[in-house]
Order: structure tokens, then C-alpha cells, then sequence
């Protein structure tokens, strides 16, 4: 029997967090940098950390569902069954599953994605990871953020 799986976040809730973001960087008010509103960058900083972590929880508990990380946080899949899973391509039913945990790994790398809300040009990471939020959030007016059309 297969088990039905959905694809968590639901378009509508990426649409609300876009939504949010870009409300909070179109309020930024011809600001070019964090000099001039260092409060409104720490608040974006904040959304962004918050989105970006919900987006890894949504591809965590749907690996979980699946049995591919267990209650500890332990991946229990081994290479071999990822590589056998690959194999079959789109006739996979693991496919979904392919996909989240590829996701869950190009967040945790930094690697720039759609739905990152974020890359910093100095780190050289579009993970807001406890470093580069530190950085920004300490030293705002020495950050800029620019908006920008980016699909993948």
C-alpha cells in the first residue's frame, strides 16, 4: 500500500512568505544600506532566518514521513538506496523524497535557491547560518540588501 504524501510548504504558504518579505524589503524606503534603518535590517534578517528555517523543517518532516531520517535526526537511508533510487529516475515513488533531501542539502550548502530569500555576496552563502546573522545583525549599517528576479 502506498502511502500518500504532500508536498510541504503548499504554493500558497511560499506565496505568503514571499508576500512578507518582499512587504518588509519594499518598506525599506529608498534605503541603501543598513545605515539609514539598521532596525528594519535586523527585522528582515529575522524573516529571512525564520522562512529559510521553515523551508528545512518542511524538507526534514517529509524525509521523516518517509522514514528517511529517524525521531533522533539520524538519516537512516544508506547511499546505495539513494544511488537505486536515482536510478529509476521519475519512475521512482521515492522521487519527492530525491528532491527534499536534495533541497535540505543545497540549503545547508549555501547553494543559492528561490526560495533562499537571501545570499550574501561577501560569504559567499545564501544560508543565513549563526555567523553571517551575527555579522549582519551586529554591524547592519555595513549591509545593504538589494532585490533581485532570480528562478530556478
Amino acid at each position: 500500500m502506498q502511502r500518500k504524501t504532500s508536498v510541504t510548504p503548499t504554493l500558497s504558504m511560499i506565496g505568503e512568505r514571499l508576500r512578507l518579505l518582499v512587504d518588509g524589503l519594499t518598506n525599506f524606503q529608498k534605503c541603501s544600506s543598513g545605515s539609514e534603518q539598521p532596525e528594519k535590517v535586523r527585522e528582515i534578517l529575522d524573516r529571512i532566518r525564520r522562512n529559510q528555517q521553515e523551508e528545512i523543517e518542511n524538507y526534514v518532516s517529509t524525509l521523516k514521513e518517509h522514514g528517511w531520517i529517524d525521531s533522533s535526526g539520524n538519516f537512516t537511508v544508506s547511499v546505495s538506496k539513494l544511488i537505486e533510487e536515482a536510478q529509476k529516475g521519475l519512475s521512482s515513488n521515492n522521487h519527492l523524497f530525491l528532491y527534499c533531501l536534495s533541497k535540505l542539502m543545497a540549503y545547508l550548502s549555501g547553494e543559492y535557491l528561490s526560495n533562499s530569500f537571501f545570499f550574501s555576496t561577501y560569504h559567499g552563502t545564501a544560508y543565513l547560518d549563526d555567523t553571517v546573522y551575527e555579522e549582519v545583525y551586529k554591524k547592519p549599517e555595513q549591509f545593504a540588501f538589494v532585490i533581485f528576479d532570480y528562478h530556478n
